[in-house]
């Protein structure tokens, strides 16, 4: 009997079907590498831009072979699973022969050109294209492409047989080269897993962010296509694309790795308990400051999270104006009474007071670029390597394998790449200090308070040496908690945990051991980290005394997040009030005229408005994600209007806003846990001696901030 013909759009459809592993992987990982900013700035840095680094340049050759791993393994599990005759025919007779033989001899192609074509335009077309490293992927993809076409002619085809009234050749049983074919492909998967459990932050480094991906989507295409869909299918059951999902959530009941302060030794004296002790550690504190330093100022710095683009500008700041009063003979880093950070913020500040307490009695010297380099390192591939491999493989696991949590690659690299940039500096060891002993009885170091948040009602929860506790938060050193092991390096990262690079991380009670809450990113609460500042300068002012009308506080406020001039609060000693117009029309002739003013009217003009907010593309789905996403930066503008509001008002300038400003035509560092050498250079350059364009009215607005600053560090003379 003729086997019943299907349509050709029913045939397109059973055979895309049949490569959906391969289908899936290849747009994904083409929409992560080309359109995600952070994917892109790793694909900036394989490129060394060094002629005589190319032959020597492992990331990039690493990104080479994953790339090909990636378009072999799309290829070859799309052809076989196009070729296999199952007991149940899913794909069946197409009414076109001429038109099935076309579709399932050039789908598995194209899906394999798709892999490594997208990515050679994209170093061939970028901004800065070097022939030494796109012409490598162009020959890649037109070798890639010559050997699946005329492979059959050159090798042949084993086990292939095109039987009459077939469109196309098929075959029953993968034959022994195919076999061992696909076994080669598992164990690069498996050697790359061991890699990176053996090898940890080195390894992933030496791999790349890029390969890690690419060779994760190839194995997933493997394990996908082969064990998921070939395997059962060719004993005629259904396929178990949704196995894996059930795994995962039967295992998720019982397999939490994610486990805040559950390893190292406790630290004696690290509970905190009510009442607080900020007024008295803060009056001892000011004694010393008024009687070794009398009339400076007294600074609290807050600094907002980002990942590494905000650690990476924190700490850039902070060195500048420390070694500007090094080089005046004043004082700054001495006058900081406590330093609150989000997420990035947090390292960026662990870091800079980790600089501080490399050089004790070293003050006159220039603070060294040694936390500068520690701040531009890769942290995003040992994140993203535990992520695909070991915490990946940790999901299905019934039993919890700490040892693959993912927060380890993120942790274990700020305190090991810290170790070896200071290898016998008496703060080597910084990132692996408990809280409680890292000022060790120094009080020319600031108190770091690093903020998270919790899951279960969303409040703040803060981590500090310093007894301190805002109202209506959380003390993770609260006795209570089992957290008495919690590293400098664990407190950075619960301040820092963004799903889902970083994982939600579970806190338990002390006794009897139970789970307590678990802790992420600070931003989920406010993402400025000044909400904590506010609460330590309504204390003191509260306290009758504490602070006389001579005495300077400055609320110092770093700010990552690129911005135009509008997003200033203060512009001078005047707010700086940008007028909202519900029409685009208005708003771009407020800009319009900004952009036209004459040099040096500065801050006697309005400031331009932002134009009317778009409606974002599908509106329905993605308004409630932004608007939560936005309130956070919402929170923490209202937080820094009311440390302005506590401290006189823009009248008064006891508030400084350090904010990153855009410049039109200059690529915007992303938020990401790396930063290539690029995107660090223009950061820094903001900070330098040039004098901005005047139509750079951000620019500008920084500059005019960044000069109060550097007079209250060293006033001019009268």
């Amino acid at each position: 009997m003729t086997a019943k013909r299907v349509t050709r759009t029913a045939f397109t459809r059973r055979a895309l079907s049949l490569c959906f592993f391969p289908l899936l992987t290849v747009v994904a990982g083409n929409f992560t590498l080309l359109k995600l900013p952070q994917a892109r700035e790793t694909l900036e840095a394989v490129q060394s831009f060094d002629s005589n680094a190319f032959w020597y340049d492992g990331p990039y050759w690493y990104f080479l072979l994953a790339l090909a791993y990636w378009a072999f393994a799309a290829w070859y599990c799309a052809r076989i699973m196009l070729g296999k005759r199952f007991p149940l025919d899913d794909i069946g007779h197409c009414v076109s022969p001429r038109y099935a033989w076309a579709l399932v001899n050039w789908l598995p192609r194209v899906l394999g050109l798709m892999s490594c074509l997208p990515m050679t335009l994209y170093f061939a077309l970028g901004d800065r294209p070097s022939g030494l490293y796109w012409l490598p992927l162009a020959v890649l993809s037109g070798v890639f492409l010559a050997f699946v076409v005329v492979r059959k002619k050159l090798f042949g085809v084993a086990g292939w047989e095109h039987r009459p009234g077939w469109a196309y050749p098929r075959f029953n049983e993968l034959g022994t080269l195919a076999v061992l074919m696909i076994a080669a492909m598992v164990t690069v998967s498996w050697l790359l897993l061991l890699s990176i459990v053996v090898g940890n932050a080195d390894a992933a480094r030496a791999v790349g962010s890029p390969a890690l991906l690419l060779a994760a989507l190839g194995g997933w295409t493997l394990f996908g296509s082969i064990a998921l869909m070939y395997i059962p299918k060719s004993r005629g059951w259904p396929a178990l694309t949704l196995l894996p999902f059930a795994i995962a959530l039967a295992a998720s009941f019982s397999n939490e790795n994610h486990l805040v302060a559950q390893s190292g030794a406790s630290a004696a004296g690290a509970e905190h308990s009510a009442p607080d002790k900020l007024i008295a550690d803060f009056r001892a504190w000011k004694d010393k400051h008024d009687a070794s330093r009398p009339g400076q100022p007294i600074y609290l710095v807050a600094s907002a999270g980002g990942a590494s683009r905000a650690a990476y500008w924190t700490g850039a700041v902070l060195w500048q104006l420390e070694n500007f009063a090094r080089a005046n003979g004043r004082s700054f880093a001495p006058n900081i009474y406590a330093m609150s950070g989000v997420s990035g913020g947090s390292l960026g500040l662990a870091a800079f007071a980790g600089a501080l307490a490399s050089q004790p009695g070293q003050q006159a010297a220039p603070l060294p670029r040694t936390m500068l380099d520690f701040l531009g390192q890769d942290f995003l591939a040992p994140a993203i390597g535990y992520m695909l491999y070991p915490d990946a493989l940790a999901r299905f696991s019934p039993v919890p394998c700490t040892a693959c949590d993912r927060s380890r690659g993120l942790e274990e690299s700020w305190a090991e790449d810290w170790r070896r940039l200071m290898p016998d500096d008496p703060a080597a060891d910084w990132f692996q200090r408990k809280l409680p002993a890292l000022k060790q009885g120094r009080d020319d170091l600031p108190h770091l308070i690093l903020n998270s948040a919790s899951v279960s009602d969303g409040k703040r929860v803060v981590q500090a040496g310093l007894d301190f506790l805002p109202p209506e938060a959380y003390d993770l050193l609260d006795k209570r908690l089992d957290t008495s092991r919690l590293t400098l390096a664990g407190a950075v990262h619960n301040s820092a945990r963004f799903p889902y690079i970083s994982p939600g991380g579970l806190v338990y009670v002390r006794s009897p051991k139970s789970e307590w809450d678990y802790l992420v990113d600070g931003g989920y609460f406010e993402n400025s980290g000044v909400a904590t500042i506010n609460a330590i300068l309504n204390r003191l002012k509260a306290e009758p005394g504490l602070l006389r009308p001579e005495d300077q506080v400055v609320v110092i406020v770093i700010e990552n997040d690129p911005v135009w001039e509008h997003e200033w609060l203060c512009k001078g000693d005047q707010e700086n009030i940008c007028k909202h117009d519900a029409s685009d029309a208005a708003a771009d002739k407020a800009n319009a005229v900004a952009r036209q003013a004459p040099a040096g009217a500065g801050s006697d003009r309005a400031s331009a408005c932002p134009a009317a907010a778009k409606t974002p593309l599908l509106a329905e789905v993605t308004i409630p994600p932004l608007a939560l996403y936005q309130s956070r930066n919402a929170r923490a503008h209202a937080a820094e209007a009311e440390a302005i509001r506590i401290l006189g008002g823009c009248t008064a300038r006891r508030v400084v806003e350090l904010r990153y400003p855009k410049v039109e035509g200059e690529k915007e560092p992303p938020m990401s846990w790396f930063l290539n050498a690029g995107s660090r250079k223009i950061m820094e350059k903001k900070l330098g001696g040039e004098r901005p364009d005047a139509s750079q009215k951000a620019y500008l607005a920084f500059r005019e901030q960044w000069q109060q600053m550097q007079r209250y560090i060293a006033p001019p003379a009268p």
